[in-house]
């Protein structure tokens, strides 16, 4: 699935973190899988979790650690079209990545999106 562009905003520590243009979100949810027994189709569904590739500007304040291991936050994402969505219980995954000038690469997963 191509992942929709725009930008995120963070609610975490009683605050909103505003991220760079040209967030990334995979809205996950269910989707369809086809298996072919013989001649014959069968499909079923499978649930993923929602994906957002994030970049923060890396400032004094930015405590890398921290944002590595930040859990259980609510993003919200304005896509380029105006199309709104919300991901619950999301989880930074993986390890922080700070080499875009200036700018720090989080991965979040979470609840699949809804749309607001």
């Amino acid at each position: 699935m191509e992942a929709l562009h725009g930008i995120a905003t963070i609610k975490r520590d009683g605050s909103n973190l505003i991220t760079e243009v040209d967030a990334k979100l995979k809205i996950g949810g269910y989707i369809n899988k086809v298996q072919m027994v013989g001649p014959k189709a069968f499909d079923s569904q499978d649930i993923i979790p929602s994906e957002l590739e994030i970049k923060i500007p890396h400032t004094g304040d930015v405590d890398l650690v921290k944002e590595q291991t930040r859990r259980a936050v609510e993003i919200q994402f304005q896509s380029d079209n105006g199309a709104v969505y919300i991901v619950r219980s999301a989880s930074q995954t993986g390890e922080v990545d700070t080499g875009d000038e200036g700018l720090v690469g989080l991965v979040y997963m979470g609840d699949p999106a809804k749309k607001l």
